[in-house]
């Protein structure tokens, strides 16, 4: 095989979507040589409670990858005004004809548009209409077809125009920081690029500049027909004579000429008790993330230091900028709300709790906040997130005040449960377990919890805040709670100088009074787990594996330092560590675990660790970073995180390579809009060329496709080739499969391997059809699908597993599909 780097050229027919898509212009404004031809609506009737619980995609889909139309489709006609109204309900598929005088590539209005394809390529736009995004689209000479899935009732109006550049610059999609007076380094910013050409851009740079100076940031490469999100410099020391400064920003091609330019305003903030918004460099993709912060007010008189940090999530549409803002400043507190990574983001699942997490300990280090008086709260989405963080980690957050809060995705906007399901679909849904704080409500009791909400909510009912009391009441947990009369979603009054359904006094009056008891002053452990990879610990307690993944893990532990015992019960537990320091005194350590006695002597490094050996316990000197553990597990979406790097092969047919490249260029172009920031998008033979180690990687194809599976992958137990894949002794042959799974990254200790398969082309376009990247989809350790998936009804699960906590299939737990 041959080695190349996708180009994207003039015979290549760019494609299909599924949008919802709003724009401001007619097809009479389109350039020049381009024209609408006709379209189509695909209306099935579907009601969505006939749907499979599990099933994550529209059944309109199933004439996009190629199953054969749903419901016959409908001529539809433009209105006067240029556009087409959609008179159907929410999953229909709009059929759009557009005719092209020759070969071109223009820019297409971004706003509305989710999940889109032309005549083949997937791509991402701005599913929320925030308008900020152009996507440069290439079109054949001749038809042009897309499909486009537009919100019912809408009318869809196309916005296209001819690129600036051969490289764009979206000054709308912007991440900034606030300078500060003094501040010793230049800042982090970013900012969202078009590469508008058919090939790679090497050398561009962005020039940011104000009134007394600039600074130049060289760009990584811009690959062919793609939107990223780039860091580059801004604001040097110096900044502080002004309370805000214009800055311009310019792109630069390689030769130094500008491309494009744009600008913004940062704001310096002068003044102690300011609002501030900081930017930093995240771990999740090693791009440019910021939080805002309320500062606590000048030192008074009684007030002890260091502060208690009250750390706030936002709301959907809310930017974290605006959630700080809706506080008052205390004396006796910091504020802290970091972004969920856009201001719909992940609800505060996923990535977005990725996010809040390495916010959280950014802000302790920055802040001088006390750690034990963290105390967690947010409003609607952020309330949700309030529940399901403050379930997961109970040894972060000292008290939990959601305001407006949905409890999981099982209760809203419906009741939603597993229902009758085989063997691979049980496999499947236990990675929903973690997503409902009511399957770890142990993990609230022994801290305050005070729920606010609206009775007159028409967002979120306050039922939902109600049933979460109640679920907490049966377990007898102690919670307090205000129900605002005649309230609706958001209120406010004039009992608090915040805003009253977030900054409430009673809440803060609770907030101000809770600390966390260090660990040496905890006798009684009570936690639950989903996965020790997300949530490990409480206390001197850390689980470490599971004896069935993903099903939670539970722990009843006492400590007993008058006799140095350790007795209790565990639950799904394979293996746990217990930190004795200042807890046990040195010595012979005994105990009983699930009726089952032991003694071991005192460990040298005051940490004990016990592995589940049949019906007892055996102690182990240490563990195995080859195996599963918090440093590294399941699952598959796990592996998008640590730096991430996106790898598409070069080792197949042209037409093989362009395919998997654009199936990696829609995955980085997503998380770009879903999560502000795009990771490292790279070849195979890039990739392979070093400089990347101790990343999590992720591969595109198959082991015939793609020349980094060998070097990273080793002999893992399950396998992709063109036309058959493998699992264990679960097998099968075709061009129509899609496989998931994720696995250790042979070369590092704690780095991850992702993989993204598939058999053939109708194998790709499944893969390209499971929305792994949005928030409430979630997969096991390894998931095969094929096109039956996009039915609704549960076929298509073709095998769903986990590996076992050596990583091997033989060890772990898998199952065929029912269909299969």
């Amino acid at each position: 095989m041959t080695n190349r780097t996708p180009r994207i050229g003039f015979g290549h027919l760019l494609a299909s979507a599924l949008l919802c898509m709003a724009a401001e212009t007619s097809p009479a404004e389109w350039p020049a040589g381009v024209s609408p031809a006709s379209a189509e609506l695909l209306s099935p009737e579907w009601p969505s409670e006939q749907r499979h619980p599990l099933a994550p995609f529209s059944p309109a889909a199933i004439d996009w990858i190629g199953g054969g139309a749903a419901a016959p489709w409908k001529p539809i006609g433009a209105t006067e005004g240029g556009g087409y109204e959609l008179e159907a309900p929410w999953w229909s598929t709009l059929r759009f004809r557009i005719e092209s005088d020759a070969p071109r590539t223009l820019m297409l209005r971004a706003a509305g548009v989710g999940r889109a394809t032309f005549n083949g390529a997937l791509r991402s736009g701005e599913t929320y209409r925030e308008g900020a995004w152009w996507i440069p689209v290439r079109l054949e000479a001749g038809a042009n077809e897309w499909l486009l899935s537009p919100r019912g009732g809408e009318v869809w109006s196309p916005e296209l125009r001819e690129p600036r550049a051969a490289v764009e610059l979206f000054a709308g999609d912007l991440t900034l920081p606030m300078a500060e007076p003094g501040a010793p380094e230049p800042l982090l910013a970013s900012v969202a690029l078009a590469n508008t050409t058919t090939e790679t851009i090497r050398g561009a740079s962005v020039r940011s500049s104000w009134q007394g100076g600039e600074l130049l940031t060289t760009l990584p490469d811009l690959p062919p027909l793609m939107i990223r999100k780039d860091a580059f410099l801004v604001a040097p020391p110096g900044l502080d004579a002004e309370r805000e400064t214009s800055i311009t920003l310019e792109l630069l091609g390689p030769d130094g000429s500008v491309w494009d330019r744009g600008g913004s305003t940062i704001f310096v903030a002068s003044s102690a008790d300011d609002l501030r918004v900081r930017t930093f460099r995240s771990r999740i993709d090693d791009t440019v993330q910021k939080y805002a912060v309320r500062p606590v007010v000048p030192a008074v008189d009684g007030i002890a230091t260091p502060p208690a940090l009250v750390f706030s999530l936002h709301g959907a549409a809310v930017d974290a900028t605006n959630q700080a803002a809706a506080y008052a400043s205390k004396s006796w507190a910091v504020h802290v709300a970091p972004t969920n990574r856009r201001p719909y983001g992940f609800d505060w699942e996923d990535w977005g709790r990725l996010d809040a997490l390495e916010v959280l300990e950014l802000a302790l280090a920055n802040e001088g906040a006390d750690p034990s008086r963290v105390v967690l709260t947010g409003h609607s989405m952020g309330g949700h997130g309030t529940w399901h963080l403050g379930s997961l980690y109970p040894d972060r957050f000292a008290a939990v005040g959601p305001s407006a809060g949905w409890i999981s995705r099982r209760t809203y906007p419906r009741e939603q449960d597993a229902g009758d399901l085989g063997a691979a679909e049980q496999l499947l849904w236990r990675t929903f377990a973690g997503t409902d704080p009511r399957a770890m409500i142990e993990n609230f009791r022994g801290r305050p919890i005070y729920a606010i909400h609206g009775d007159a909510d028409d967002n979120v009912p306050a039922e939902q805040t109600e049933r979460m009391l109640a679920a907490l009441k049966e377990s007898g947990i102690a919670t307090e709670s205000h129900i605002e009369r005649g309230a609706g979603h958001w209120w406010d009054g004039f009992r608090s100088h915040g805003a009253d359904c977030l900054d409430w006094p009673p809440l803060f009056d609770l907030f101000a009074k809770t600390r966390l008891p260090a660990p040496a002053e905890v006798r009684r452990v009570r936690f639950i787990t989903p996965n020790p990879a997300v949530s490990p610990s409480r206390a001197w307690l850390t689980i470490r594996q599971q004896e069935r993944q993903l099903e939670p893990s539970r722990a009843d532990l006492d400590l007993e330092p008058a006799e140095n015992r350790l007795s209790g019960t565990l639950e799904n537990v394979a293996a746990f560590e217990v930190d004795l320091a200042g807890c046990l005194a040195e010595g012979p350590v005994s105990g009983e675990l699930n009726g089952a006695a032991f003694e071991v002597p005192w460990p040298a490094d005051r940490r004990l660790r016990m592995r589940r050996d049949g019906a007892g316990w055996t102690p182990a000197e240490r563990w195995e970073p080859a195996d599963k553990g918090p440093h590294r597990s399941g699952p598959f979406q796990l592996a998008f995180q640590n730096r991430m790097v996106l790898v598409h092969g070069t080792q197949g047919s042209e037409q093989e390579d362009l395919l998997g490249y654009e199936r990696a260029r829609y995955d980085a172009e997503l998380f770009a809009y879903q999560g502000n920031g795009t990771p490292l998008l790279l070849s195979d033979t890039e990739f392979l060329a070093g400089g990347h180690a101790g990343r999590n990687v992720i591969l595109y194809g198959n082991a015939d496709l793609n020349s980094a599976w060998a070097e990273l992958r080793g002999d893992c137990g399950v396998e992709f080739r063109n036309g058959r894949w493998s699992v264990g002794d679960l097998a099968c042959a075709g061009d129509e499969f899609a496989g998931f799974y994720a696995f250790p990254r042979r070369d590092d200790d704690a780095a991850l391997v992702g993989v993204v398969a598939w058999t053939g082309e109708r194998g790709r376009r499944v893969s390209a059809s499971t929305m792994y990247l949005r928030s409430g989809v979630a997969m096991p350790d390894v998931l095969v699908l094929d096109p039956r998936w996009f039915e609704g009804s549960g076929a298509g699960l073709v095998a769903a597993g986990y590996f076992g906590n050596d990583w091997s299939v033989a060890g772990g737990e898998f199952a065929r599909g029912a269909a299969e």
